[in-house]
């Protein structure tokens, strides 16, 4: 479906140079959106999976409800998200680009996996509650510099005619990713921990390294839109 949307977006006769330039500029953006939330869509499964074998939710002799552990994320985003926000204001255009944002969304998100290692051979109940919000503070740094700049990203670079379909691509990412989310969580064993977290946070590291060596020619595609 995608696919369809860049074909029928660039061979439009209402899209003009600088608009095609940048539907192709927007492709490598739409894989890296996918990757993202593939991988950060995990604290919705494997997470709340890991917590319930591995996480001590003990505090002070009260246990908290294994499903909190998801409200940990949304407290977050509420608290730093306008820190992020009067941070980009207050840069203006001397910020970093949004395809370098992008590609540092996935280096945290990896970073973010590999903080379950020193763990993943623990006993039951053995991580510390403080370790894992440490750990889902990495994960929603790098959803901040993703997900709300990723949509302003969207409008600004899709073709004039096209503005409703470029922002129904990105979400559209975002559900494809959630989808991939839902595979990759199938592969995760509570009893051999380590090759899941090494080889999905190694990877999405790999992956946002490889965007951020993207920056300068889509940059180049963007013509002027950062």
């Amino acid at each position: 479906a995608a696919a369809c949307y860049f074909i029928v977006m660039y061979t439009s006769s209402q899209t003009n140079g600088d608009e095609r330039s940048r539907v192709l500029a927007y492709i490598p953006f739409f894989i890296t959106v996918v990757v993202f939330w593939s991988m950060y869509q995990q604290i919705f499964g494997v997470l709340t999976v890991y917590s319930d074998t591995q996480l001590n939710r003990s505090i002070f002799g009260w246990e908290m409800p294994i499903n909190w552990i998801q409200l940990i994320p949304a407290f977050f985003v509420i608290v730093f998200a306008p820190l992020f926000a009067t941070m980009w204001m207050k840069l203006g255009p001397k910020q970093i680009s949004t395809p370098v944002k992008a590609g540092l969304s996935l280096v945290l998100i990896g970073i973010g996996f590999l903080m379950f290692l020193p763990f993943s051979e623990a006993g039951p109940n053995a991580t510390p509650l403080l370790w894992v919000c440490l750990t889902l503070a990495v994960f929603v740094f790098g959803e901040l510099l993703i997900s709300p700049v990723g949509l302003s990203f969207s409008t600004k670079v899709a073709p004039k005619v096209f503005q409703s379909q470029m922002i129904a691509v990105f979400f559209l990412a975002s559900g494809v990713g959630t989808a991939l989310s839902g595979v990759l969580g199938g592969y995760f064993d509570t009893a051999n921990q380590a090759p899941y977290w090494l080889s999905v946070g190694g990877t999405t590291i790999v992956l946002g390294l490889l965007a951020l060596t993207l920056t300068k020619p889509m940059l180049k595609l963007l013509r002027g839109i950062r």
